[in-house]
């Protein structure tokens, strides 16, 4: 079985996930070859990603404040 993730490896996947998505829409939008369905679906992936990489940085966080207490 694969060893599992630490916090901040998931933080630099998921970060590299948004530049990535947020480069992608950009190229597409600028070559306008799809439709505004397919962007606005891409957004709301792209949020979704974004979300994840505030959950991990909250949980960071928590975990610093607890191990500073």
């Amino acid at each position: 079985m694969a060893e599992l993730l630490n916090l901040r490896t998931m933080k630099d996947i998921a970060e590299g996930e948004v530049n990535s998505l947020t480069d992608f829409i950009r190229h597409h939008r600028a070559k306008r070859a799809r439709g505004e369905a397919w962007f606005i679906q891409q957004e709301q992936i792209l949020q979704h990603r974004r979300q994840v990489v505030k959950m991990i940085n909250d949980e960071i966080s928590r975990r610093q404040e607890r191990e500073a207490a």
